[in-house]
């Protein structure tokens, strides 16, 4: 997180804040959004408050897309391993709690066998009968009462427990999903896709079976966004990553692989198969018309170039990338719009 050095014990207290604001406004305390909140009320960043203050004053509250809006601008992106210390301190927090809670438990029962020995020996010392009934029956009922009471306690404080951890895993299980999907597309970043590949590569190895790989790119994008501003360029990449999504289909896996451009790795594809789907999806790009949300303006259509190449068991993946990045290039110098192989 890009904050200024605080105490722990602060940081610890403007973190407990963040999230009961965040819950009490209905929004997960999820990485992007408790790292914009954390930094709001710990006052880090003048301009990020004064954002949100503006938000307040005009709408009263605020939601998750100006959150997510805000941490793009402020922050830099899948940096989790804070986050990830962040949750892993309050789960090991938690998990010293639980040990506490046992070893109270196990005092409990100790206790109950000692006050019925007490109580026996008190009785045995006693010679007559009724007041030694009497005795072992009251003490019976007082020490099962307060294990009664005890294993209620228990109990409660376990189910908190439980629902806690809960909690942590799933804010847990979220970092990891944002840590590999880009923010703007919802697709799979380059950290994701540098790891998957040679995962894929592995496997076609092993198993002799062909992978293929499309590198692709927006054409004359710079030109689009320096004319028509950032926020159409960021619903033309959007528009991308949902023809590419509606495209691809089983193990295949789609990446922002940086900017505007997007890679595509298609397990169990030969090249020739590659290339018929490059040209299915420069197709649907083409066909797409692009409108402006805001005043339904007619913005015309985007093109695409494509490079595809296939992995060779003799090669490396640094050779399938620089196949597939050569071919761009090349459909790039051919005109733009077309679909060329390595």
């Amino acid at each position: 997180m890009s904050e200024t050095v605080k105490r722990p014990e602060e940081a610890h207290h403007i973190g407990q804040l963040a999230v009961r604001e965040l819950n009490s406004m209905s929004i997960p305390p999820f990485p992007p959004y408790y790292e914009v909140w954390f930094s709001h009320l710990g006052k880090n960043n003048k301009n990020l408050s004064t954002e949100i203050e503006h938000e307040l004053g005009v709408r009263k509250r605020v939601n998750e897309a100006f959150l997510k809006s805000i941490h793009g601008r402020y922050f830099r992106s899948n940096t989790p391993s804070s986050d990830i210390e962040h949750f892993a301190t309050q789960l090991l927090s938690e998990t010293n709690a639980l040990k506490d809670l046992t070893q109270r438990f196990g005092l409990s029962a100790t206790e109950f066998r000692q006050d019925l020995d007490d109580a026996a020996q008190q009785a045995q010392a006693n010679d007559d009968p009724e007041t030694t009934a009497r005795r072992l029956l009251a003490s019976l009922v007082e020490t099962a009462h307060k294990a009664i009471t005890r294993n209620a306690e228990l109990e409660r404080n376990l189910h908190d427990a439980a629902e806690k951890i809960n909690t942590l895993q799933s804010s847990i299980e979220a970092i990891a999903i944002d840590a590999n999907t880009d923010f703007l597309t919802q697709l799979r970043n380059r950290r994701f896709f540098d790891a998957a590949i040679k995962e894929f590569a592995a496997q076609a190895h092993s198993e002799n079976a062909p992978l293929s790989l499309i590198i692709s790119d927006i054409d004359h994008f710079k030109a689009f966004n320096d004319t028509w501003g950032h926020q159409i360029g960021d619903q033309v990449i959007k528009l991308v990553a949902s023809v590419l999504k509606d495209n691809v289909k089983g193990q295949d896996l789609v990446a922002r692989y940086g900017g505007e451009e997007f890679a595509v790795v298609l397990p169990n594809t030969a090249l020739h198969n590659a290339m018929t789907l490059a040209d299915k999806i420069r197709i649907a790009v083409s066909n797409r018309r692009l409108v402006n949300k805001n005043t339904n303006t007619d913005l015309g259509r985007i093109t695409m170039s494509f490079g595809v190449a296939e992995f060779a068991n003799a090669g490396s993946i640094e050779a399938l990338i620089q196949d597939a990045d050569d071919a761009l290039y090349a459909a790039k110098n051919a005109g733009r719009d077309c679909v060329v192989s390595a």
